[in-house]
């Protein structure tokens, strides 16, 4: 084959699954803010024996240029969501690509034709692989590490899905507060009201290694 020659290949095998999660460090190599993923969960978030496969269908594709991994992309399909919602809705996620609109719409493409060939009228994503995780794409904000399970991804991925001809669905928001501006000191104040009326009253923090006793004592 070309160097040059693009195509792409489904993850068939365990070898194939480790070049797949590992594919994002390729990605965000150098950038302060990413936070990797521990390999460890994502080898359980994709085992056929993961909770959320019980209820769906996913494959995993590699895009290559030549030799060269150069994208993934996962197709899930939900029957739970499709019976909740009664529509033929398919998903895409875990989608990472190098900056390159032949990549990325190869990806897209093939993602949308497997959905198209399982019945699937409609694509939305990014899922990985449900609104229970990592949703969306991050298109403003990229001055900070994400949050838990919040996504995070390069700011080129926006005209990379947009030139492919996917729009936006909905707005998804992120908000910070200043813990000391704007809880602490309402807490302190009632804290305060109430130590004066019961000076026996402590607050101590939760001891993990009692988890059981300390739920008791809060029902």
């Amino acid at each position: 084959m070309s160097n040059q020659e693009l195509y792409i290949e489904e993850v068939r095998n365990e070898q194939d699954l480790v070049t797949f999660i590992r594919f994002p460090w390729k990605i965000y190599q150098g950038d302060p803010y990413w936070v990797a993923p521990l390999v460890k969960d994502q080898l359980q978030k994709f085992s056929p024996h993961h909770p959320f496969r019980s209820h769906s269908e996913m494959i995993l594709f590699l895009a290559y240029r030549g030799e060269e991994v150069a994208g993934r992309i996962t197709a899930i399909i939900d029957h739970s969501f499709i019976e909740y919602h009664r529509e033929k809705t398919g998903f895409f996620g875990f989608f990472e690509s190098i900056q390159d609109p032949q990549i990325s719409g190869l990806l897209l493409s093939k993602a949308k034709d497997w959905l198209k060939g399982h019945g699937m009228e409609k694509m939305i994503g990014p899922m990985n692989p449900s609104t229970n995780d990592e949703c969306g794409l991050l298109i403003d904000g990229f001055n900070s590490s994400p949050r838990l399970m919040m996504p995070y991804n390069p700011v080129y991925y926006q005209a990379l899905l947009e030139g492919a001809a996917l729009r936006k669905a909905k707005d998804l928001y992120a908000y910070f507060l200043d813990q000391s501006t704007f809880v602490a000191g309402r807490l302190n104040r009632i804290a305060a009201k109430l130590i004066r009326k019961e000076p026996r009253l402590r607050a101590r923090p939760i001891n993990l290694r009692r988890l059981d006793q300390e739920l008791k004592i809060i029902k």
